[in-house]
């Protein structure tokens, strides 16, 4: 009996080999020759491709189902499966790079039409490959068997043909395009979606990134899609259509909608697919407080909900998605606490609540997450200390809790995190000193606690995080030497942040030993002493900011040796002597130098073409006159100058003037440049220049009206110059200028009433000009103005009693010297933020109204103002009244 029931079986497994080798699913490279007019097909294909690796060089002889990727029926010998993919993919994450041989093995080149006799394959990949932007040939559709047909990544454009309509047998369609940055990603569009419906194998369809033109109707044809259970539609231009009236499309398990317009409308359909374990809604305009909509989605594992505008608290109804692995919420308007309940979902291996609104403590149930690797609560309003219980969370591999408001010092029990890898503690409010046992989290490659308020030394133990390749404790309070150099950093430290502490001393010799360092910022400190020749070493080093420290000696020329620099920042420091172009001789990536406020000499040859293109230069307070640079002329893409105080005593040569025009920031005050502005209007294009400063110079003749053309012009300061003529009614057109200083001229005429249109401007100097008349009524309108200085100058006028009504931000108001005459209006009272009132010398008359007392601003440490400017970060704008006190 139980010979002949295994006789039996054994006789039914051969059927179903049989059978499933009729319908040719069995793939051999031996037992059958393949068919010759196919083999004649595949070589007239592999005439039309490129292939620069080679890859097909098994492609000759007579049987070709021994050819690389080509998989034929073991009984028929036809040609079942042509699978040349890219051999080398590309990598999973956006942050990995393409690998060095990917491109080489990239097959290129036509399709040939000789395909289409290959009439029984199912299973066509020709994914991560380059064919140059083709279109997807259109007798692909003619294809009847094809189950399987993969062309993401590989260079195709155009519409995609909606003859693919007709493979009914497909249950596989990759047209999509892969996340990495890749040189052969596809191109594709379609009118509609209306050619899938035919499709009712499809069990996995991406077209992410095709564009579709008209979507309106995309979810209804997703819905005829009843065996689909992953579906790809990434960056489709998708918005959402009118509601369903029957869910059919709930086969799906894994849904990606990321990198669309939908909105809450979307939220019905999901909450039918109840056998969802994957869903992807990233950045979309999902606005919806009813998170209770996902409570149905019992299997959901992978839940993506971030970089949308979801609003309230998060609610209860979260809580019973325990098979949940990994949850996002990042980049939404969520507020108030983190539930307790969020503690039970045990499965979490990754959190993300990131870039929302969060506040209160954490809760300690959040140390119950054992298997959390990722965990990210940064740029919250979270308060308190950590909780002890996050350090049960023995397995996580990156902990982010930057940009919140933790206070207290760092809990000893975070030295259990042995696994951590990322740590960031950077913008709260923690204090105290670092523990000493923060050097147990060996496996720490970034470790930031910038932007708080610790204090003193930094232990060496961080020494011995040896596989550290970022430290960032800048902007604290630390003190003493910097002694956490040790040998086993030499290897793996990439960038180290010390700038805008208190530390003091010579920079050790170890920190020149650092060959892989690429960033080094140690500015804003106390360091002293020179910097020696061994800086030459590190000559892996992109940014070096050893600006505003005590820096002395000269700069060593093995500087030049540092050929992968891009960003040099010395300025505010002792340093003397001659900077030559040896100090530059190999810096062919330099694009931003600093050396400002040095006592520096320039000496290059006249004839000194620089290996750089600077888009950034600060060389104020430094030798480089009596004439401007002639290097100047060979950069041709600078953005800021700042050249003053430079000892430039010559006119302005004609070369000037297109570098002028190309610049964003310019300031060349403070020297001796004389003549006239002499740059003619600008006519090739728009012009982006926001700051100008041409202050204390010799400058002569009238305000040039083609300054009104400098449509983006913030900063206007043509100060103590030999400027005159009228003040041009065109200056009222820049609309965004904050700063307008054109005081100690010899200006005259009046103030034009176009002035009052400037309503960003904060600051108004027109002091010790030949200016006459009344003050225009649109100046009422300057409500943003801190100050207005109209001194020495020949104003005949009342006070006007709107400066008190209007100009509520007014702190430095100077009227010095003039002729203004009447009574003070009482209205001056309501000015609170004012420091500083000067009307002494004009023809005033009454009492002085005893609310002045009332100006309990006026009691300010010193006698100036800055207007900071962040579009460049070394950019500040000094607005000075140049006399509190005048006899």
């Amino acid at each position: 009996m139980k010979y002949t029931n295994c006789k039996h079986n054994i006789m039914l497994v051969l059927i179903f080999l049989l059978l499933i080798c009729k319908f040719e699913y069995c793939y051999s490279n031996d037992a059958a020759s393949c068919i010759e007019g196919e083999r004649i097909a595949l070589l007239q294909f592999k005439e039309s491709l490129i292939d620069i690796s080679n890859r097909l060089s098994s492609w000759s002889g007579l049987n070709c189902c021994e050819w690389e990727g080509i998989s034929c029926s073991s009984t028929t010998g036809h040609v079942l499966k042509l699978d040349l993919h890219n051999p080398t993919t590309p990598p999973d994450s956006i942050y990995d790079t393409l690998p060095s041989n990917y491109t080489n093995n990239c097959l290129g080149g036509e399709i040939n039409h000789s395909l289409i006799n290959l009439t029984h394959f199912n299973y066509l990949d020709l994914s991560f490959n380059n064919f140059s932007k083709i279109r997807i040939p259109e007798f692909f559709g003619s294809f009847k068997n094809l189950k399987y047909l993969n062309l993401s990544s590989s260079g195709f454009v155009g519409n995609i043909p909606t003859h693919l309509g007709n493979l009914s047998s497909l249950e596989y369609l990759d047209l999509g395009k892969v996340l990495v940055d890749v040189p052969s990603y596809n191109d594709l569009a379609t009118d509609n979606l209306d050619w899938l419906a035919s499709l009712s194998s499809l069990k996995s369809l991406d077209i992410s990134s095709v564009s579709i033109l008209h979507s309106e109707d995309w979810l209804h044809t997703i819905n005829k899609l009843v065996s689909l259970s992953s579906l790809n539609l990434v960056g489709c231009n998708l918005y959402t259509t009118s509601p369903l009236s029957h869910v059919n499309s709930t086969s799906l398990i894994s849904l990606d909608l990321s990198d669309n317009t939908l909105d809450f409308a979307i939220l019905p359909w999901l909450s039918n697919l109840t056998r969802l374990e994957h869903l992807n809604l990233h950045d979309n305009s999902v606005n919806s407080t009813m998170l209770e909509i996902f409570e149905p989605l019992a299997s959901l594992k992978v839940l993506d909900l971030s970089e949308n505008r979801f609003t309230s608290s998060v609610p209860n109804s979260l809580e019973n998605l325990t098979s949940l692995t990994s949850l996002d919420l990042s980049y939404n308007r969520f507020e108030g606490s983190i539930l307790n309940y969020l503690g039970n979902l045990t499965s979490l291996t990754s959190l993300d609540l990131s870039d929302n609104k969060f506040a209160g403590s954490i809760p300690n149930s959040l140390g119950n997450l054992t298997s959390l690797t990722y965990l990210d609560l940064s740029y919250n309003k979270f308060a308190g200390s950590i909780p002890n219980s996050l350090g049960n969370l023995t397995s996580l591999t990156s902990l982010d809790l930057r940009y919140n408001r933790f206070e207290g010092s760092i809990l000893n029990s975070l030295v259990n995190l042995t696994c951590l890898t990322f740590l960031s503690l950077s913008n709260n409010n923690f204090t105290g000193s670092i523990p000493n046992s923060l050097g147990n989290l060996a496996s720490l490659t970034s470790l930031s606690l910038s932007d708080n308020s610790f204090t003193g030394s930094i232990p060496n133990t961080i020494g011995s995080l040896c596989k550290l390749q970022v430290l960032d404790f800048s902007r604290n309070k630390f003190t003493g030497f910097i002694t956490i150099l040790s040998d086993c950093l030499l290897d793996s430290l990439k960038e180290l942040y010390l700038d805008s502490n208190n530390f003091s001393g010579q920079l050790p010799n170890q920190l020149y030993k650092y060959k892989n360092l690429q960033f080094l910022s140690l500015s804003s400190n106390s360091f002293s002493g020179p910097i020696i020749e061994s800086l030459g070493n590190l000559s892996m080093l992109q940014t070096l900011d050893i600006s505003n420290n005590k820096f002395n000696g000269s700069v060593p020329s093995s500087l030049g040796q540092l050929s992968n620099l891009e960003e040099l920042r010395l300025f505010s420091n002792s340093f003397v002597g001659v900077l030559s172009e040896f100090h530059f001789s190999n810096l062919s990536n330099l694009q931003s130098l600093y050396i400002s406020s040095n006592l520096f000499v320039w000496n290059v040859s006249s004839t000194w073409v620089p290996p750089f293109q600077l888009s950034n230069i600060a060389m104020e307070s430094i030798k480089i006159g009596p004439h401007f640079p002639h290097w100047l002329r060979t950069q041709t893409n600078v953005q800021s100058l700042f050249m003053s105080n430079a000892s430039i005593s010559s006119a302005v040569p004609h070369w000037f003037e297109k570098f002028f025009w190309n610049s964003f920031a310019l300031d060349l005050s403070k020297n001796q440049i004389s003549g006239k502005l002499p740059f003619k209007p600008h006519v090739e294009g728009d012009t982006h220049m926001w700051y100008l400063s041409l202050s204390n110079n010799h400058l002569s003749g009238g305000i040039p009206k083609w300054l009104c053309s400098l449509k983006d012009l913030q900063i206007l300061a043509l100060s103590t110059n030999q400027l005159y003529g009228e003040i041009p009614p065109c200056l009222g057109k820049l609309q965004s200028l904050k700063v307008l200083d054109l005081g100690n001229n010899n200006l005259s005429g009046h103030i034009p009433n176009s002035l009052g249109s400037l309503q960003l401007l904060s600051s108004m100097h027109l002091q010790n000009n030949e200016l006459e008349g009344k003050l225009p009524g649109s100046m009422q309108n300057l409500t943003s103005l801190i100050i207005l200085d109209l001194s020495e100058n020949k104003f005949m006028d009342v006070i006007p009693s709107w400066i008190g009504g209007k100009l509520l931000s007014l702190k430095y108001l100077v009227f010095y010297r003039n002729k203004f005459y009447g009574d003070i209006p009482l209205q001056l009272c309501q000015l609170h933020d004012l420091q500083l009132l000067n009307l002494a010398n004009n023809n005033i008359s009454g009492y002085i109204p005893p609310c002045f007392g009332n100006f309990t601003a006026m009691v300010f440490d010193g006698n100036q103002t800055h207007i900071q400017y962040n579009k460049f970060s070394i950019i500040t704008y000094e607005d000075k009244i140049d006399e509190v006190i005048k006899d």
